[in-house]
């Protein structure tokens, strides 16, 4: 993707930059919540495992995402969207397509969102 840690195509410019420009870029996550933009095969699996169960209608259909932390024990993820928003999926591990609402998802618009939505959850 890219040459000299530089976008090689406009395109790729454009999603290059566009990623991680959210409230969550910075955000340090805890309990329940456990980071994994460090943990790039367990992000991967969760990602690959949530676009699986994403389908036409669902809100983060046909969006470039990436999980970036996750609940333990419980089946939420966090992700990061390419077009700036992050939201919090409870996903179904049914490893097919769901329909809508499922997996169900909330947009959080800041990290006091998240932190309210944790309280009210957890």
């Amino acid at each position: 993707m890219t040459i000299g840690d530089k976008p090689a195509s406009a395109a790729e410019c454009v999603s290059f930059y566009r990623r991680r420009v959210t409230w969550a870029q910075d955000y340090t996550f805890s309990n329940p919540l456990r980071d994994v933009r460090g943990e790039a095969a367990e992000a991967e699996q969760l990602r690959s495992e949530l676009l699986r169960e994403l389908s036409p209608g669902h809100v983060l259909h046909g969006i470039d995402l990436q999980v970036i932390a996750r609940a333990l024990p419980q089946d939420k993820v966090v992700v990061e969207t390419a077009d700036q928003r992050v939201a919090l999926v409870h996903m179904t591990w049914s490893g097919h397509a769901e329909s809508p609402p499922w997996p169900t998802t909330e947009i959080l618009d800041s990290a006091e969102h998240l932190q309210n939505t944790l309280e009210f959850r957890y």
